[in-house]
């Protein structure tokens, strides 16, 4: 039987593995529901916020590209109506292939990537140890679809801080936030452009302001039976904890994206005002993001309306194997491959030059 101490303290870290995402969701809520919540999302991401560890900004750019369009249009508009009012009709040019360019495709940004980061620390003032939960979100503003990638904590990766293998859950302690991006950038082969770490404490007060998770479970478990039902805090932990079967991390990081796509639904429904500040009060003590306030708005505008059914996932494969009687996990080359090819296709778009 596991000691009562252990039992308490994986319990303990595991509590952050469903806090993911409640973050943005959150500050949309609050700026969609009046002025008061806005000044108080600012006042929270003053709290939160970190210099960026990036030169590149692709939500900027891409705030940048739409008020471009919108000034593009209205020029557009004011000359047909100077056309109008002039007499003018189209005026003429060179037609032919001479009077066209050549083409060249190239690959341009569509896409933006946040790494949210569950950091195991038992100091909610604190944002050292290791990241136990990783996923990877790719957002895109034109589609507004929300896909995730879940990369198992034993992942036996690169981990440049260090210059040695390890597990992927360890680069968090060696740099931070810093040091996983850098670990996820090697590893995936794409550039990580935000992140959000969040400590466990947010877990259990933001489930029980939400008055639980209602979700359906996929299967009998841990005194839970199939089927859909609202979750405490307590049963929502258990059931994305829990990884006693055949598919082990692996179906427990299946279970965490259901639970973040259902805790997405249920958040966007909340329309206590003293609920709301309440959940932001609870995100301002225990999350850590380097996305500033500006792009945390544009963010609202374009994902206000984000919904499960707008999020897709992605899963790593691998097999558990023992290295210095150590356990880890091994990434099958080929899924990896697959993997970084399917985020790249999400990434980019070509176009014609």
């Amino acid at each position: 039987m596991e000691p009562r101490k252990s039992r308490k303290k994986t319990k303990s870290k595991l509590i952050i593995r469903i806090s993911l995402l409640i973050t943005a969701v959150i500050f949309i809520l609050s700026i969609s529901i009046g002025g008061f919540f806005l000044y108080k999302a600012k006042e929270t991401w003053n709290e939160v916020y970190e210099e960026r560890i990036s030169k590149e900004d692709p939500i900027a750019q891409l705030r940048k590209e739409k008020n471009g369009k919108k000034e593009a249009a209205k020029e557009k508009q004011r000359e047909k109506q100077q056309e109008t009012e002039d007499g003018e009709g189209s005026s003429s040019g060179e037609t032919g292939e001479d009077a066209v360019p050549a083409s060249t495709e190239v690959l341009e940004r569509q896409a933006f990537t946040i790494a949210l980061l569950g950091v195991d620390t038992r100091d909610n003032n604190s944002f050292k140890g290791r990241s136990d939960t990783i996923i990877v979100a790719v957002l895109n503003p034109s589609t507004k679809k929300v896909t995730l990638l879940s990369i198992p904590r034993d992942s036996y990766v690169y981990i440049p801080q260090v210059d040695k293998y390890d597990k992927i859950a360890h680069a968090h302690a060696y740099g931070r936030a810093p040091g996983a991006v850098e670990t996820l950038e090697r590893f995936l082969d794409i550039p990580i452009d935000y992140y959000i770490s969040i400590n466990f404490h947010a877990f259990r007060s933001i489930v029980d302001e939400l008055g639980g998770i209602t979700i359906d479970v996929e299967k009998d478990m841990i005194g839970l039976k199939k089927g859909t039902q609202k979750l405490s805090a307590d049963q929502a932990l258990n059931y994305v904890r829990f990884r006693y079967d055949s598919e082990g991390d692996f179906g427990r990081n299946r279970r965490q994206q259901q639970m973040v796509k259902a805790i997405i639904d249920q958040t966007i429904e909340v329309r206590n005002p003293m609920k709301i500040s309440s959940m932001l009060n609870i995100l301002g003590k225990n999350i850590r993001t380097d996305i500033n306030l500006d792009n945390l708005l544009y963010l609202a505008s374009e994902f206000n309306s984000v919904q499960g059914q707008n999020i897709d996932s992605i899963l790593l494969t691998g097999k558990s194997f023992y290295y210095n009687n150590r356990s880890y996990v091994g990434i099958a080359n080929e899924d990896l491959v697959r993997v970084r090819n399917k985020l790249k296709e999400l990434l980019y778009v070509k176009t014609a030059n």
